[in-house]
């Protein structure tokens, strides 16, 4: 059963069978309650609320957003005590509850957004901790931000103004990670239909590449997900894609001095060539 958007929660402890992935589906749960998910592929996930993480504001109202290969994820609203709100964060965050078969690759996600962050790159979630699943301590939970409340996947979706705002994010995310030698399968860009904000979501995929020369699996690795990104982009906008890409790599290596792989730009000046 999967329960309609909105749909509040009654009972203090409640089971909930829901069958396959599930998409951007809203629950909304009352205060002070435990629920318990039970998913297809054997897993269950207690949510409670509040949610109580040491280091962070208390975390309440959670509404469950989807479930993948990585895990079972919901959007919680941050609950501000009077001192932090002179310095408030985002209002919300995103906590990911691993399946046990995925713990490595959330591991490895919230360890590449760390990485990204360290190399102020934009366009991606933040990873702001990581802990150990009460329930089970071979599984793992990680708060991401931000959150999108309107997000949808498919920039020919959007305005010419939002989709534009898109692009300009996703190429220069692009220049930033190929530089910062990340890359990732499986891209999934979310982006707000009313703004064009742009995050690319579920890097439990992600790799950092080696320093020295590339091997044919990570330049195979990297052409596959150039290619991917810039398929995202609607034809229209080859030129202003291709401009944002170059104008923020040279930003990049005149400011930091850190430079293109040889293999990575070949690949990128021949995925970008425009007729």
């Amino acid at each position: 059963m999967i329960l309609p958007a909105g749909y509040a929660l009654s009972a203090p402890i409640a089971t909930i069978l829901l069958t396959g992935n599930v998409i951007l589906q809203s629950t909304t749960f009352i205060p002070s309650t435990e629920t318990t998910f039970e998913f297809g592929n054997g897993s269950s996930v207690r949510v409670e609320n509040p949610m109580r993480i040491r280091g962070l504001p208390d975390l309440v109202e959670p509404h469950f957003l989807g479930a993948g290969g990585g895990g079972a994820v919901f959007s919680y609203q941050r609950q501000y005590t009077q001192k932090e709100m002179e310095h408030p964060s985002e209002d919300k965050v995103v906590v990911k509850f691993s399946w046990l078969q995925s713990a490595e690759s959330v591991r490895n996600e919230c360890k590449v957004l760390n990485v990204m962050e360290q190399h102020h790159i934009s366009g991606v979630e933040r990873c702001l901790t990581q802990l150990e699943n009460p329930e089970d301590h071979r599984r793992v939970i990680i708060i991401m931000e931000p959150v999108v409340d309107d997000g949808i996947s498919n920039l020919n979706e959007l305005s010419t103004k939002a989709a534009l705002t898109a692009t300009k994010t996703l190429m220069t995310t692009l220049a930033q990670m190929l530089v910062a030698r990340i890359v990732t399968a499986d891209v999934q860009p979310l982006i707000s239909k009313s703004t064009g904000k742009l995050i690319l979501i579920d890097m439990t995929e992600a790799k950092i590449l080696p320093e020295g020369k590339l091997s044919d699996i990570d330049v195979a690795l990297v052409r596959e997900f150039c290619n991917e990104v810039i398929s995202f982009v609607p034809g229209s906008f080859a030129r202003i894609s291709s401009a944002t890409f170059y104008e923020e790599l040279h930003r990049i290596e005149a400011e930091s001095h850190e430079f293109l792989d040889d293999n990575v730009r070949t690949i990128i000046e021949s995925l970008m060539a425009i007729e």
